[in-house]
């Protein structure tokens, strides 16, 4: 089931909604339900995330230092693990250049860097 309400845009989003829903051959109604959707789910799982944090936070649930220290040298190893293929890729150009485009976890792979 659906229901029927109305929304005020500014000018200017309303002509790019209605650029988008020419180019992509969808409603204007569509696109914009389907972006509402995407909202409330992503700030409905942070939310909720949030509330569960708090609750573990009030009932004094926290991680061990030791859990904290295993986490900290996994994500160390892990960056150790990442540099250390990107500096073995052969190539002209620099280690920092290599770097940057490896950071998206695809060395060799132009990322927009």
């Amino acid at each position: 089931m659906s229901s029927t309400m109305t929304i005020r845009l500014e000018d200017g989003i309303k002509n790019r909604l209605d650029q988008l829903a020419q180019v992509t051959q969808r409603s204007k109604s569509f696109l914009a339900a389907e972006a509402i959707a995407a909202y409330v789910d992503t700030n409905e799982w942070q939310l909720a995330e949030i509330q569960a944090a708090l609750s573990e936070a009030q009932a004094r649930d926290f991680a061990t230092d030791q859990k904290m220290a295993d986490l900290a040298l996994k994500w160390n190893a892990g960056a150790h693990s990442m540099a250390a293929r990107c500096a073995a890729k052969p190539g002209r150009r620099s280690h920092l250049h290599r770097a940057r485009r490896c950071r998206s976890g695809q060395p060799g792979r132009r990322t927009g860097a």
